[in-house]
C-alpha cells in the first residue's frame, strides 16, 4: 500500500489544503493516500475530545477532497515537534496514532483514527523514505569480489548501520515515535505502568532516550555492550537481560537480518524460567518469523546466507569481509595466520630450565604482597622463592661484583623481598642501605643514612622485578628532585633488578631512556634475566580469574557439592599461594599432565608443566610485538591470528597445547585451529591416553575462546563426562539453541518447582550412577580390571 508524505507541515485546519497541494505528482502516482504532518498545537486540537475543529473541517471539506483527487487523506503528528511538546507539556497519555479524514455524501466529514493497515503501510513508507534518505552513509556496499560477515556470523552482500541514518533529531524522533506508538498499541497497560528498554547496541542509546519522552511513567533505558557472538559476550547478555526479570522488560533491535539475536534472548529467558522480553525489530532485511518488525526493508541486489548456510558468495570467489560485533566497523576478513618461530623460545630458556623447578619460584593466579595493596598477577616469577637457590645467589653476587663503579648507597623499596636483596647486596658490598617509601627524605631521620647519601658518588637503585618499571621511576624521580640537595656529590645511578618481565620492547625502551637518560649523572638499567610476559596484572584479565568465575557459576547453578569442578574452585581460591604446581583444570585429579619429551622445540625433557607454561607464554608474548608478522588480533583492519598448522603439524604435544591456550586470547586463534581444537575435545573418550587434556579444553570452550558450543550429542558427552550438567549450560547462555527432548524433564522438574528442592541431591547421585554405569559396562565385557597406578606428578622426583 502507497502512500505519499507532504513536505510541509500543517499548523492549522486551512494549512491542510496547501500542504497537499505540496505533493510532488510523481509521489500521488498509484498511491493510496497523503499523509500530512500536525505540528504538536494543531495535532493536540485534532484530537482534543470537544471537537472544537468541526466548523473549520466543513469549509475546508470541498476543498480538501479537490485537491487530494480522490486520494485518503491521513493526518500524523509531526514526530519532533510532539516529542519536544510532550517532554515539557508532560501530556505523555495524548492519543498519537495518525488520523483519516472520511467523507460520506451530506454528511460532515469526520476525523477517526486510522485502521491497523493503514498505520502500518505510513509506518512502513515512513521508516523507509527516512532510512534511505541517508543510504550514502548507512548502507555499505562491498567493492567487486567481496562481501560481510555480520555479528550474526550470516554472510551479505550489504552491511547497514542505522545509527549512521540518525544525523539530527528529526530522524531519531520520526524512529521514535513509531517505536512508542507500537509499543503504547500493543500493550497499553504496561505503557503505562513504566518499564525497562534495553537497545541492542550502545550507539541506540540516543533512539531509546528519545523514545521514553512518549511516555508519561519512568521508562529506564540501558544497551546491550555488543552482539552476542560468543560465550563472553552471550554471557553478558544474560547478565544484563537478568538484572530487569521483575520489570517488564522490551529488547529494542535496531537492523535483524536473521532474527538470530532474538531467539538466543527468547531462549535464555525459557531456560531461566523467566518470561520472555518483548522484543521489536526497527528494520529487517527478511521476513523473519515469531518476531514483531515495524519495517521489513526490501533490498535490491541483496544476499543473504545464514550462519548454518553454505556461503554462495565464498563458493563464487568473494572474499568475506568480518563486521565486528561490539563497535561494528568492517575489518577485512580472513586475517594472515601467522606461525610461531623456534626462536621465540630462546630468551627465556637458560632462566626455566636452570631455575623454573625450584619451589615456588613460578606462580600464577597469585597476588603480589610485595606491593601494599596486593596487586593480582596472571603469570609471576618469585624471586623471594628464588633467593632460596644457591646457584641463583651466586649469580646475584657476582651480577653485584661486576658493577661499576662500585655503589656507596643502595635504595630500595620497603617490601619483603626488597629488604631480602638489600640485605644481600648490603652485606656484599659493606655499603649503606636506603629504604624508600615515597621520597629520599622520608629516609633521612637516621644521620647515618642522611651522612651517607651527602658522601655518595655511586648509587645502586635494586628492585626484584621489572613488570613496567614504576617502582624505578618514582625512586628516579626523587633522585631528580631531591639529589642536588641530598645528594650533591652523585655521579653514577645503576638501576638492577633480578628479572624483567616487560610485555613490550617498545614500552620497555621508553622506560629505560627515561631512567637513564637526560641526567647530569651517567645511569645504566641491567637485568639477570629477561622473561617477557602477557601484561594480564589484574583479575579481569587473568585466564584463572576467568576460569573461576564460569566455574562459580556452573556450580551455583548445578548446586554441585562435589567432583572435578568443585576441587578445581577450591585450588583457584586460594590467591596469597597462587598456583604454582598444577595450572590447569584435570578432569581426573588422578592423571597429571605428563612431563615434556625429548627433542622437544620448547625446553628440554623432563620440563615441567609450570615450566612449559611460562615459556609458551613468553613466546606468545614475543610473538605480539615483533616487527615482522606479529600476532595482532586486534589489529584494524587486517588482523593476524596464530595459525592452525602451530598446534597441528608444529607441536604437537598436548602438554604444549595446554601451556600455549593458558597464554592465548581466544580471539587470536585462526578459525581453522578453533575447528582443530573443538574436534580434538570431541573425540576424546574418557578412557583415552590424551583425555588429560579434556578439562582444560572445556575451560577454554567454556570461556569462549572456541566459539559457539553445539547442541549436538557429542558435545553433551563431552561436558558430561566432565561433570558439568548440560542443562546448566543452556541456562547460562553456553548453548543458545532449544532445549531438547532428552533434556525435557530437567525444563519440567523446573517449571513445577522440583528442581530446587532435588537440586541439592542429583550431583552426588550423578557421579555414583556414572561409576556404577562403568563397572557394569566393564564386568560385562570382561575388560573390568585393577585401577593402574597413580601417574607421578610432574613435579615429583
Amino acid at each position: 500500500m502507497k502512500v505519499a508524505f507532504s513536505p510541509l507541515p500543517a499548523y492549522s485546519m486551512e494549512d491542510l489544503e496547501h500542504a497537499i497541494a505540496q505533493v510532488p505528482d510523481a509521489e500521488l502516482v498509484d498511491a493510496y493516500g497523503i499523509v500530512i504532518r500536525a505540528v504538536a498545537d494543531f495535532w493536540m486540537q485534532l484530537v482534543a475530545p470537544d471537537g472544537v475543529l468541526g466548523e473549520p473541517l466543513e469549509i475546508q471539506r470541498d476543498a480538501l477532497a479537490r485537491r487530494a483527487g480522490g486520494l485518503h487523506v491521513f493526518i500524523a503528528p509531526d514526530p519532533h515537534e510532539i516529542c519536544e511538546a510532550l517532554a515539557h507539556v508532560g501530556t505523555a497519555d495524548l492519543e498519537l496514532h495518525p488520523l483519516q479524514l472520511k467523507y460520506a455524501d451530506h454528511v460532515l466529514p469526520i476525523l477517526q483514527t486510522a485502521d491497523d493497515q493503514a498505520v502500518v503501510a505510513i509506518r512502513t513508507a515512513a521508516l523507509d523514505k527516512a532510512l534511505r534518505a541517508q543510504f550514502p552513509r548507512c548502507l555499505v556496499e562491498a567493492s567487486q569480489n567481496h562481501h560481510f560477515v555480520l555479528p550474526s556470523g550470516a554472510h551479505t552482500s550489504l552491511f547497514i548501520r542505522l545509527a549512521e541514518a540518525c544525523v539530527d533529531l528529526d530522524t531519531v524522533d520520526l524512529f521514535a515515535y513509531w517505536v512508542a506508538l507500537e509499543l503504547r498499541r500493543s500493550d497499553p497497560e504496561g505503557a503505562s505502568q513504566g518499564f525497562k528498554l534495553v537497545v541492542d547496541h550502545p550507539s541506540m542509546l540516543l533512539l531509546g532516550v528519545r523514545i521514553s519522552k512518549f511516555f508519561r511513567s519512568n521508562v529506564a533505558v540501558h544497551a546491550l555492550r555488543s552482539y552476542s557472538t560468543d560465550v563472553q559476550t552471550r554471557t553478558e547478555t544474560i547478565d544484563t537481560l537478568a538484572k530487569f526479570e521483575a520489570h517488564k522488560l522490551v529488547l529494542l533491535i535496531g537492523i535483524a537480518s536473521t532474527g538470530r539475536l532474538a531467539r538466543f534472548v527468547a531462549d535464555c529467558a525459557r531456560a531461566a524460567r523467566r518470561p520472555p522480553p518483548a522484543t521489536l525489530v526497527v528494520f529487517s532485511v527478511q521476513e523473519i518469523p515469531a518476531v514483531q518488525v515495524l519495517c521489513n526493508l526490501p533490498l535490491r541486489d541483496y544476499s543473504h546466507f545464514g550462519p548454518d548456510e553454505k556461503c554462495g558468495l565464498c563458493q563464487g570467489g568473494s572474499q568475506p569481509v568480518n563486521v565486528s560485533g561490539s563497535t561494528y566497523l568492517v575489518g577485512y576478513q580472513p586475517g594472515q595466520a601467522v606461525a610461531l618461530p623456534r626462536q621465540r623460545f630462546d630468551k627465556q630458556r637458560k632462566f626455566l630450565e636452570r631455575y623454573g623447578k625450584v619451589p615456588g619460584v613460578l606462580r600464577v593466579h597469585y597476588d603480589d604482597p610485595n606491593e601494599y595493596v596486593p596487586r593480582h598477577h596472571a603469570f609471576y616469577i618469585d624471586v623471594g622463592s628464588l633467593m632460596r637457590a644457591e646457584e641463583f645467589r651466586s649469580e646475584f653476587s657476582e651480577a653485584l661484583r661486576n658493577l661499576s663503579p662500585r655503589p656507596d648507597v643502595v635504595i630500595s623499596p620497603s617490601h619483603p623481598t626488597a629488604e631480602v636483596l638489600a640485605d644481600f647486596a648490603v652485606g656484599l658490598l659493606g655499603c649503606s642501605r636506603v629504604r624508600y617509601v615515597n621520597a629520599l627524605a622520608s629516609a633521612l631521620d637516621d644521620p647515618a643514612v642522611r651522612d651517607a647519601l651527602r658522601t655518595a658518588s655511586t648509587v645502586l637503585v635494586l628492585d626484584d622485578v621489572f613488570i613496567t618499571g614504576g617502582r624505578l621511576d618514582g625512586i628516579n624521580r626523587s633522585l631528580r628532585e631531591e639529589g642536588a640537595a641530598l645528594s650533591p656529590l652523585l655521579s653514577t645511578v645503576h638501576f638492577l633488578t633480578l628479572i624483567s618481565t616487560s610485555a613490550s620492547e617498545e614500552r620497555y625502551a621508553q622506560r629505560k631512556a627515561g631512567l637513564t637518560g637526560t641526567h647530569r649523572w651517567a645511569a645504566s638499567l641491567s637485568h639477570l634475566h629477561e622473561i617477557p610476559l602477557p601484561d594480564w596484572h589484574d583479575k579481569a584479565h587473568c585466564p584463572w580469574c576467568k576460569e573461576a568465575q564460569l566455574l562459580s557459576r556452573i556450580a551455583q547453578v548445578d548446586a554441585l557439592m562435589e567432583g572435578p569442578v568443585v576441587d578445581r574452585l577450591s585450588a583457584l581460591g586460594n590467591l596469597t599461594e597462587g598456583l604454582s604446581l598444577q595450572p590447569y583444570f584435570l578432569s581426573n585429579t588422578e592423571v597429571n599432565v605428563p612431563p615434556l619429551g625429548d627433542q622437544s622445540a620448547v625446553l628440554s625433557q623432563g620440563a615441567t608443566s609450570m615450566q612449559l607454561l611460562l615459556a609458551c607464554a613468553s613466546a606468545i608474548q614475543q610473538q605480539r610485538y615483533v616487527r615482522d608478522k606479529p600476532l595482532a588480533a586486534d589489529r584494524y583492519p587486517a588482523p593476524t591470528y596464530l595459525a592452525d598448522r602451530v598446534f597441528s603439524t608444529n607441536y604437537t604435544e598436548r602438554a604444549i597445547w595446554l601451556a600455549l591456550l593458558r597464554g592465548l586470547r581466544g580471539h587470536e586463534l585462526e578459525p581453522s585451529l578453533k575447528a582443530t581444537l573443538k574436534e580434538a575435545a570431541l573425540a576424546l573418550l574418557p578412557e583415552h591416553p590424551e583425555a588429560f587434556i579434556s578439562g582444560e579444553l572445556a575451560v577454554v570452550w567454556l570461556c569462549g575462546s572456541l566459539g559457539t558450543i553445539p547442541n549436538t550429542e557429542r558435545a553433551r558427552a563431552f561436558f558430561r563426562s566432565l561433570g558439568i550438567d548440560w542443562r546448566t549450560l543452556i541456562e547460562l547462555g553456553f548453548v543458545s539453541e532449544e532445549i531438547s527432548a532428552p533434556d525435557k524433564w530437567q525444563a519440567d522438574a523446573r517449571r513445577t518447582g522440583m528442581w530446587r528442592t532435588t537440586a541439592l541431591f542429583r550431583a552426588p547421585w550423578r557421579h555414583f550412577l556414572r561409576w556404577a554405569g562403568g563397572v557394569a559396562q566393564g564386568l560385562r565385557s570382561g575388560s573390568y580390571r585393577r585401577k593402574p597406578d597413580r601417574v607421578p606428578s610432574d613435579t615429583e622426583p
